[in-house]
């Protein structure tokens, strides 16, 4: 079983799990962490998938950045506007 360190520690995963476990695991975990960041990466993880096209993997990728920025910067307005 391996167990994640630091920031993660609780989060262990089970070789007899299957991806999709790890990756809900892994989803429930982050949001432990950080709720309206998991939210916004959740959002935007969809961006990064493709049809397998490397030459667009470079594209997708600044798409998902931009994306993440734009949302962390509405969540960061969001928040100077709160008393």
């Amino acid at each position: 079983m391996l167990v994640w360190c630091g920031a993660m520690a609780e989060l262990q995963f089970n070789p007899n799990n299957s991806f999709d476990e790890h990756v809900d695991a892994l989803k429930a975990h982050i949001v432990t962490l950080d709720a309206e960041c998991a939210k916004i990466l959740f959002e935007k993880l969809e961006v990064l998938l493709g049809d397998g096209d490397p030459a667009q993997t470079r594209a997708r990728r600044g798409n998902f950045n931009a994306a993440v920025v734009q949302a962390l910067e509405a969540l960061l307005a969001e928040g100077e506007k709160k008393p």
